[in-house]
């Protein structure tokens, strides 16, 4: 059945009875569906930058949320159109995209300002390098540190990701001093790893 995209109804025939526009096609719909994704892109790019500039210690978990969000609307869209019913489902589909991008947006404002609103002063822990893995990747390397003992109860270690100048700034054995913040939202993150 044909779906207005102006008016979100379906209709019969090749124009919509109630605002005359015409009917859409699985190309057209894909088309006019493009432009919903850029907000969800520029809240992933968001999500990307706050966690750069203010390091989460679960920052895995948490990108995996980000990335559940970002991923959902592609994922309706791919069901929707292998099961053929993509164009009657246009309003629905464009309600996912626009909802997931408010909510990447407001993830993403949200650990932004666990960092950048956070007043209470960093702690500076000691921890000794227990390992050093580099990943390489299609958007370049990534570098992480696991340093222990944990400074938190239940972990026996932790997991930092972090950039190459710091990465190659310290061994495997070394003591470090890593500046904790408490974060506003209660999300605790580190901006300093130093050797001792």
């Amino acid at each position: 059945m044909p779906f207005c995209a102006q008016c979100a109804r379906s209709f019969e025939g090749r124009q919509c009875p109630v605002c005359g526009s015409p009917s859409l096609s699985v190309q057209e719909v894909n088309a006019a569906l493009k432009k919903h994704s850029w907000p969800l892109i520029g809240g992933l790019v968001g999500l990307l930058v706050a966690t750069y500039l203010y390091p989460l210690l679960d920052q895995n978990a948490l990108m995996l949320i980000g990335l559940f969000i970002f991923f959902s609307p592609l994922l309706t869209h791919i069901v929707l159109a292998v099961r053929k019913i993509l164009v009657s489902n246009f309003g629905l589909l464009r309600g996912v995209y626009k909802w997931a991008a408010v909510a990447l947006a407001v993830f993403a404002g949200a650990l932004f300002a666990n960092g950048a609103l956070d007043r209470s002063p960093g702690t500076q822990i000691h921890a000794i390098v227990i390992q050093k893995c580099a990943s390489r990747g299609r958007g370049g390397t990534s570098y992480s540190l696991t340093v222990g003992p944990s400074w938190r109860s239940g972990r026996d270690d932790e997991r930092l990701e972090v950039r190459g100048r710091t990465f190659f700034s310290v061994a495997t054995g070394e003591t470090v001093s890593v500046e904790v913040h408490r974060g506003l939202l209660g999300l605790p993150w580190f901006s300093d790893i130093l050797p001792d």
